[in-house]
């Protein structure tokens, strides 16, 4: 049987892709497209996500770790312009694509870490950064200075990190009763990066926590304006609902962490 073309099923969310693009993007792509881009996921979804943040009207975005740029053309749709960086090749032929056909012409990919951002200080009003953090090879309170750094006096950061319930839900239902296996080694390696993290303070991927996130930024010259589940931060609650898009916890723990930081 034919693999579902998932560029149809995003389609049929309004995201506008070619089709005929399909087989040219590896399998991870096409399994972010249909988690992220599909099953209600529009971009008018991302839309009202970001103006529950309060990411509308700026002159200047960076969305830091664009992945798959779904995020990248919701921002460049309320705002003048927006910065989409990634280290990885498909991600950024795949953001461009869904730049172009969107007709997102304010929106500009291009490659960079998120630890060693290649723009001037006080550059943007705002960054957003999903689920990229836990994934960079440089402790999290440097890519905070790099963040401050780049972020114009009171510019905005939003961030939302996997947390203990996210990873407990990879290793059972995905891993262990799951199709997934190959998730099984990643969250024991998580786990253990985590007990040596508390040991020597060395390590760099570990499972973030709501108390360790907080004292980071502060040492970063954020404060924490708002924390809370994954889609759990509205500033606009009497013109924007918001639906999260993962559940608040998995075997009791909260999954995802959702944080609004100010640059001090």
């Amino acid at each position: 049987m034919r693999e579902v073309n998932t560029f149809a099923l995003a389609n049929g969310e309004g995201w506008n892709l070619p089709v005929n693009e399909f087989d040219s993007f590896p399998q991870f792509i096409q399994q972010t497209v249909r988690d992220e881009l599909s099953a209600g996921r529009s971009k008018e979804y991302y839309r009202s996500r970001l103006k529950a943040l309060g990411f509308e009207n700026m002159d200047r975005v960076l969305d830091a770790g664009c992945g798959t740029g779904q995020w990248s053309v919701a921002l460049a749709s309320l705002n003048k312009r927006v910065d989409a960086i990634d280290v990885d090749d498909d991600c950024l032929r795949f953001s461009a694509l869904l730049a172009s056909s969107g007709n997102a012409t304010n929106c500009y990919v291009q490659k960079a870490s998120i630890a060693t951002l290649p723009f001037s200080d006080s550059s943007f009003d705002g960054i957003t950064c999903y689920s990229v953090l836990m994934l960079c090879g440089k402790h999290p309170i440097e890519v905070f200075k790099e963040f401050h750094r780049v972020l114009k006096p009171g510019g905005k950061l939003y961030l939302s990190v996997d947390t203990w319930g996210w990873y407990l839900h990879l290793l059972i239902d995905q891993g262990i009763l799951g199709s997934q296996r190959y998730r099984i080694p990643y969250v024991f390696r998580y786990f253990l990066r985590t007990i040596k993290h508390w040991i020597t303070g060395r390590e760099v991927r570990f499972v973030l926590t709501k108390s360790f996130l907080r004292g980071a930024l502060a040492k970063a010259g954020f404060e924490s304006k708002h924390m809370a589940h994954e889609g759990g931060i509205n500033q606009n609650k009497n013109s924007v609902t918001v639906r999260p898009a993962i559940p608040k916890r998995f075997y009791g723990f909260q999954a995802i962490i959702d944080v609004l930081a100010i640059k001090r």
